[in-house]
């Protein structure tokens, strides 16, 4: 089973290689740009045309030296004005030439109109935050502890729980975890369909196996049918250390992840791909308590922050107002309160789980309509063997704007 981790954890790693490596792109970024968000799919010369970049209204007539249709050269003038998410237009009139130095020195608001908080808010409906947010609640990483009665601990650990008590003392030492997802979205008036899911291994040690080290990688990809045929992936290493502090019934954990990603989108106007680098951590404690052998409760605060990155020399020059930009966005902050239950069934062999938990996003000019997202989802897993059980769930996102997003799980859990 290690070998098989190692495997996984290699893929992902050579997929976050190729997509840091693809950052750079077209040279010509702003004539796709002016190609392909208007109806007609091409510059028309002398022409007002007009379309949207993501969340932008873009107006603009390109007038070309030659007269010709569908180029933009340095030489060639346009006349645009950009608006969107509240941002107040942005006029422009002047060469492309002209027109790089204008985007530059208006950066953050031009940014801001076309991406809102980020790329990945714009091409998937929510930030790499609040999607690894989910990942962490779904995996080894922060997922609530299960519990069984005294006198099946005792075989694990004995003396670490008292008869008529109910023991949160893990019967493994090691658990690997592989989950994927089916993936429905609709971002304001686009649907996007995908997948996403994580792989994990947790290794317990110490008295009473109450300290845990492991890894979580998680991943997502999505295919956007909006007017750009937006293509976005995602991946990320997770690490992460956990701390459990046993008592009668009940059992309080400590958790603290490392996390490193990228992010990787193409569309019709970033034809040759682009993408950026992420990097944080975070911490969490969550208290769970056994109301009986068969039913528990948890209850729980996570803190997660991630900074975006993207090497300037790795994007052409005419568009680095857009790595500049980035690289200007603040941390993003994110607590996440959460409560949630288990109701074990059949000796163990049955356990329904739910959970609720709510990320606001803490940092400073946060676009409206994405402070917050309640995410609701339940699970049930059933284990036909002793080191061997697999998991059905649904999980649904609430309160962003314009957003509606779905997921059904399956996953499979190996430990020994």
């Amino acid at each position: 089973m290690k070998k098989v981790l190692v495997f996984w954890v290699l893929t992902v790693l050579v997929c976050l290689c190729v997509s840091a490596s693809a950052i750079a792109g077209d040279e010509e970024v702003w004539q796709s740009i002016f190609n392909n968000i208007p109806s007609e799919k091409e510059i028309k010369n002398n022409v007002w045309q007009d379309g949207r970049l993501y969340n932008a209204d873009v107006k603009f007539r390109v007038t070309t030296v030659d007269g010709q249709d569908g180029v933009f050269r340095d030489n060639d003038r346009v006349t645009l004005t950009v608006a969107g998410r509240g941002v107040s237009p942005l006029s422009f009139d002047g060469t492309k030439k002209e027109l790089e130095t204008w985007a530059e020195a208006n950066r953050t608001a031009l940014f801001k109109a076309v991406f809102g908080n980020a790329p990945d808010t714009a091409a998937s409906g929510m930030t790499s935050t609040q999607s690894l947010a989910q990942s962490a609640f779904m995996s080894s990483a922060y997922m609530s502890p299960n519990a069984m009665t005294a006198q099946d601990a005792a075989g694990a650990a004995a003396g670490t729980a008292s008869s008529g008590t109910v023991s949160f003392v893990p019967v493994s030492n090691k658990d690997i975890v592989i989950s994927g997802q089916h993936d429905r979205m609709k971002i304001g008036s686009d649907k996007a369909t995908g997948s996403s899911g994580i792989m994990a291994y947790e290794w317990r040690f110490g008295e009473s196996r109450s300290s845990s080290v492991g890894i979580t990688v998680p991943y997502r990809q999505l295919d956007v049918e909006d007017n750009l045929d937006t293509e976005y992936k995602h991946a990320a290493f997770m690490p992460f250390f956990k701390k459990r502090w046993y008592r009668a019934n009940g059992v309080t954990e400590w958790m603290v992840n490392g996390t490193v990603g990228v992010t990787y989108l193409k569309s019709k106007v970033f034809t040759d791909g682009g993408g950026y680098l992420e990097y944080g951590g975070g911490t969490g404690l969550r208290y769970s308590h056994a109301l009986s052998p068969h039913v528990i409760v948890n209850a729980g605060l996570m803190y997660q922050a991630l900074k975006k990155e993207i090497p300037n020399d790795l994007v052409p020059e005419e568009v680095r107002w857009i790595s500049n930009a980035l690289n200007d966005l603040p941390w993003e902050h994110n607590l996440i309160p959460s409560v949630g239950g288990i109701a074990n069934f059949m000796d163990g062999r049955v356990t329904l789980r739910g959970e609720v938990f709510r990320v606001h996003q803490l940092q400073d000019d946060v676009a409206d309509g994405y402070e917050y997202q309640t995410v609701v989802f339940g699970m049930v897993t059933v284990r036909p063997l002793s080191w061997f059980s697999f998991s059905l769930g649904y999980k649904e996102s609430f309160e962003l704007r314009d957003i509606t997003d779905q997921s059904y799980i399956l996953d499979f859990k190996i430990t020994w």
